[in-house]
């Protein structure tokens, strides 16, 4: 697992060496929101396993950059029902 650093109230970090990126993570009201610039779904299904390891709520949205590249709807706005996506 990648540990995550709190930087902010409620703001996480960590940095994945497989493409040399920093995940971070975002703690709101609804939930916590994953920004992953990985380079596939795959490599961000990891980021959210290992969020959810770290036990500080729920994930509500996630943002892949490889899905934003390749769909065009805004993931940022994921519905809890398309939480599947990202298991």
């Amino acid at each position: 697992m990648t540990e995550f650093i709190e930087i902010a109230e409620r703001v996480w970090v960590a940095r994945y060496a497989w493409f040399d990126v920093n995940v971070t993570l975002v703690g709101g009201e609804a939930g916590l929101v994953v920004v992953d610039t990985h380079g596939s779904t795959l490599a961000g299904s990891e980021v959210v396993a290992d969020v959810r390891r770290l036990g500080v709520g729920d994930v509500t949205a996630v943002e892949f950059e490889a899905m934003r590249l390749a769909d065009p709807i805004d993931h940022l706005h994921l519905q809890r029902d398309d939480r599947h996506r990202c298991q």
